[in-house]
């Protein structure tokens, strides 16, 4: 039995919502690109997963009693490997035009991975970490490449008013200051994704990442820009936080270009 439900709009896809579930037979998980099974065996249970790209993975889960699964989404750091201290490389579509000595904000797609954890009273193990968008998991080197920084990468597009597709989007406010007397274009974003948390609500797909402050000044070195993590504004209530990330530095100076 899967003890959870479905929403309307879920459903229509059949998509399983970021929940804890009850696991006490065989199961089916269904997320996009993604089959994940649940069987039960005599001394426990059997995963399942195979993903967009056909790889598979099985797992033994020794148990005599039912299981909680918790599926929730997660920094996207996991994928293919985590090689890059934490950084992540945001290329806008579409670069943003700020005005000289102004301030904009905008809210942006992040991408996420989904964590698949097994819940006990002590703890919560990762089971298993899985993308849905195979493109997300990709690495791109800021500045030159002796001496630039390694990152996760994505393509991403600011968010108007639909929301992103679903288990492999989440949304970011980032609030731009430009201090310059000139306007300035920018087209991406780099910044140490392990210092954000990551919201999401029960019986959901909403996801939110915590937000950012741009600011763009310049110095006897040039123009750059400071990207400093700002705490999710409406953080609290209802919102559950699947991870929490491991970093202390929650700023980065963009010193070799951000158009």
């Amino acid at each position: 039995m899967l003890s959870s439900a479905m929403s309307s709009n879920v459903e229509k896809e059949a998509y399983s919502f970021y929940d804890t579930y009850t696991v006490d037979s065989d199961i089916d998980i269904k997320l996009p690109r993604t089959k994940i099974q649940f069987k039960k065996l005599d001394n426990g249970f059997a995963y399942f997963r195979e993903d967009s790209e056909h790889n598979t993975i099985e797992k033994s889960i020794p148990s005599m009693k039912s299981i909680q699964v918790t599926i929730a989404p997660v920094l996207p750091i996991n994928l293919p490997a985590k090689k890059t201290n934490g950084l992540i490389f945001l290329r806008l579509d579409k670069q943003i035009l700020v005005t000289p000595e102004s301030n904009v904000e905008i809210s942006i797609k992040v991408p996420i991975e989904i964590g698949v954890f097994i819940k006990s009273e002590l703890s919560s193990d990762m089971l298993d970490v899985i993308t849905c968008e195979p493109m997300h998991s990709r690495f791109g080197l800021y500045g030159v490449p002796d001496g630039g920084n390694l990152c996760m990468y994505s393509k991403v597009s600011q968010i108007y008013d639909k929301s992103p597709e679903p288990y492999v989007w989440a949304k970011m406010k980032i609030t731009i200051k430009n201090e310059l007397k000139q306007g300035v274009k920018i087209g991406k974003f780099v910044f140490p994704i392990t210092a954000h948390k990551v919201y999401y609500k029960q019986k959901s797909t909403e996801v939110h990442i915590d937000d950012l402050t741009a600011r763009v000044y310049s110095d006897i070195s040039g123009e750059n820009m400071e990207l400093v993590k700002t705490v999710f504004a409406t953080a609290g209530g209802d919102w559950q936080i699947s991870d929490a990330g491991t970093d202390s530095s929650t700023s980065f100076v963009m010193d070799k270009g951000f158009d």
